[in-house]
């Protein structure tokens, strides 16, 4: 069963989620480092970082729009924003905050399509066996062909689905 995102935790939970997805893929690059390079793994590992920097995408966006009302919403509250310096205005570090969370969007954006691209390309390579005696029959070990890849989480799967990825592995 799939949580939905309303019965997901808020707050300082999603700190310790995004602390813990940090964490995850310092311990992916260290697997990867020492792992047999192979077909498969580059396939499943460009899908998890596909649905990671559609995943940042989305977070991009919703931060921008958090941090370009932040004043307003602290105001109803009854509290005055200050610059922690006392020579900026604070609406100034607001809207460089803005503008960067912006140009990390975009950044993302091109990041996932490469992801995206490199994730198709390699999905289409398989090997055969040239060490065999039959070296005439031609063997598919593509990963499309070898069945399914763990599969990718929920949030991978919403991210493709919300980006209008069709099939694993499709263009965007």
């Amino acid at each position: 069963m799939t949580a939905s995102s309303r019965d997901l935790p808020t707050g300082p939970e999603a700190i310790a989620r995004g602390e813990a997805g940090v964490a995850a893929w310092e311990d992916v690059v260290r697997l990867q480092r020492w792992a047999v390079a192979d077909h498969a793994d580059f396939y499943a590992l460009a899908g998890l970082m596909v649905g990671t920097l559609y995943a940042f995408e989305d977070l991009t966006g919703v931060l921008e729009r958090q941090v370009a009302g932040y004043d307003q919403a602290q105001q109803a509250q009854g509290f005055e924003l200050y610059d922690d310096t006392r020579q900026v205005d604070p609406a100034e570090r607001l809207q460089v905050a803005v503008t960067a969370l912006q140009q990390m969007h975009r950044c993302v954006e091109a990041a996932a399509d490469w992801a995206n691209r490199f994730w198709t390309a390699i999905g289409h390579i398989g090997t055969d066996d040239t060490s065999s005696p039959s070296r005439g029959d031609h063997r598919d070990d593509s990963v499309a062909a070898a069945g399914p890849v763990t599969g990718p989480s929920a949030a991978l799967e919403r991210s493709a689905d919300s980006a209008g990825i069709t099939g694993v592995g499709g263009a965007r």
